[in-house]
């Protein structure tokens, strides 16, 4: 983990040199282990982690948020957190988002695939949307700039795609090729799959490029929703259950029926097995805005 802070060290210098105001890095910049047993054996709390805590004494030096996946505790002791943190100009942690969708096959990739995920932070006001990753080599070359540029292009949002490159250890090697997407699908910067020593892209955010697409081709409903899953004062836990509910199309109002522990919806698309709530007769999102 001190190779990985000394390089990330360089990212920053060469960052603020850039004017940038922002730095985003991969998924698991901290580490990636040869094994699962050695993942949670380097693991460490934020607040004792050498790597977090160098970051932040970088971020709060240089001025410079910093947008960085590591690794966290998890409760069972055998298990760790896949966690994406945002570290404020003052070095402070100022938010946190655990990844939820974890593949349980042989190769690994994350959310990108999950597109309700990008399609919940747009209908929540988002301008950007980041994917911290480290792709295999193999899901890398078949899926990564497509599935980047899709999540650009029906969400109108820019992409910031941060990405591992090259070989960690004697088994894994991650894609690489990062890249900076704007919100008509066009690759604005990019990286390749392996370097020398640490290396950054940067873009412009247009804000102007934002509206114009938007306006041009306006996936937004032409009048808003009676009500919103979204802005419901519920349990946290509850809460992040509730934003992946893709949306319903169609004019007509959905049902959801509350029977028991299920939240059932008419017609029954989705199921989860928890305890939610009922609604009868409310109008969610249409998926694609």
């Amino acid at each position: 983990m001190a190779h990985n802070l000394a390089q990330c060290q360089i990212l920053v210098k060469k960052a603020v040199q850039a004017g940038a105001k922002a730095l985003f890095l991969p998924e698991a910049t901290d580490y990636i282990a040869s094994s699962s047993e050695e993942t949670v054996q380097l693991v460490k709390p934020v607040d004792r982690s050498e790597f977090i805590l160098g970051l932040r004494e970088e971020a709060r030096r240089e001025r410079l948020p910093i947008h960085v996946g590591v690794h966290e505790p998890g409760l069972d002791p055998k298990k760790v957190k896949n966690t994406v943190l945002w570290i404020d100009e003052r070095g402070e942690i100022a938010q946190r988002y655990q990844k939820i969708h974890l593949f349980d096959v042989d190769i690994k990739d994350g959310p990108l695939r999950f597109p309700e995920i990008s399609l919940a932070l747009k209908r929540l006001g988002a301008d950007i949307i980041t994917f911290p990753s480290a792709f295999t080599i193999p899901t890398g070359q078949a899926h990564w700039e497509i599935l980047l540029r899709a999540r650009a292009i029906e969400t109108q949002c820019y992409v910031i795609a941060a990405a591992q490159a090259g070989w960690h250890n004697e088994k894994r090697a991650s894609y690489g090729h990062s890249m900076i997407i704007d919100p008509w699908g066009r690759v604005l910067a990019a990286l390749g799959d392996s370097s020398d020593e640490p290396e950054i892209a940067t873009a412009e955010i247009d804000d102007d490029l934002l509206r114009k697409v938007r306006m041009e081709v306006p996936l937004n409903r032409r009048t808003p929703p009676k009500f919103s899953l979204y802005n419901l004062e519920v349990p946290y836990h509850l809460r992040r259950l509730v934003r992946l509910l893709p949306a319903f199309q169609g004019d007509d109002s959905a049902n959801l029926l509350f029977l028991g522990p299920i939240l059932l919806c008419n017609p029954l698309r989705y199921l989860f097995s928890v305890p939610l709530f009922a609604f009868d007769d409310v109008r969610v999102p249409m998926a694609g805005v």
